[in-house]
């Protein structure tokens, strides 16, 4: 990977690319949950955000040393380490020259590693993808859950989730619960009561699919900016 006038507009090409890919997703993630099942579609496309993201960070990485060495980056590639003992034995391996060259570079991106406290979503993201060049889509779970919302004639309400029981003798908003069916038994003038039905495709480790690409391409666009700011690189607002 060779330096160029603007270094980040690899970063960007590919950050920008994960964008497009998910707003793409966004009908097909809908079309698939209305089906009960994962069009080739939609994987095809997830595929393709957690590419466009895991690659960012890599070229990110490349970037960086190349800036901060001055020469042209071979095998550099962002740490994945699981903790800190094990970034220091890799760093080198890693980010060649990038502590001797810019040490508050190196700093800053030790402490936007996947072990740091706020960062789990880095490591959340490289399970995504297999150790080698290819991405690993994991089967993804349906799951529906309801949420259910008694509203006052004020306008307030209480709402809760799966999980929440009432027992006998419970009245919300002056809304007497039925244990049985834990809805209303029956709703005072001026009181209403609503029942949504959320529905989402679910990664192994139980987070929204689509909520969690959204989640990392947040996290990578901030990420960059952060960095591009303490090795003084262009990047956009």
């Amino acid at each position: 990977m060779t330096q160029s006038s603007e270094p980040l507009a690899s970063v960007g090409a590919r950050l920008r690319a994960a964008s497009r890919a998910i707003e793409e997703l966004e009908s097909e993630y809908q079309r698939s949950l209305s089906a009960k099942a994962i069009s080739e579609t939609m994987q095809i496309g997830v595929d393709t955000v957690v590419h466009n993201q895991r690659s960012s960070l890599d070229y990110l990485a490349n970037r960086l040393v190349e800036a901060a060495t001055g020469a042209p980056a071979k095998k550099v590639y962002w740490p994945m380490q699981p903790s800190e003992a094990e970034y220091e034995g890799k760093l080198e391996q890693n980010l060649p020259g990038l502590r001797a060259a810019r040490p508050d570079v190196e700093a800053a991106v030790k402490a936007r590693q996947r072990w740091q406290a706020g960062m789990e979503w880095m490591g959340r993201l490289n399970a995504l993808r297999n150790p080698g060049t290819h991405v690993d889509l994991l089967p993804q779970t349906r799951v529906e859950s309801r949420r259910r919302e008694v509203t006052g004639q004020g306008g307030g309400g209480v709402s809760w989730g799966p999980g929440v029981t009432f027992g006998s003798g419970v009245s919300v908003m002056g809304a007497p619960m039925d244990p049985r069916t834990q809805r209303p038994a029956f709703l005072p003038q001026g009181v209403t009561y609503q029942e949504t039905v959320y529905i989402d495709w679910l990664l192994p480790d139980g987070r929204s699919a689509l909520g969690s690409l959204r989640e990392f391409q947040d996290a990578l666009e901030a990420l960059v900016g952060q960095l591009a700011t303490v090795a003084g690189l262009k990047w956009p607002e």
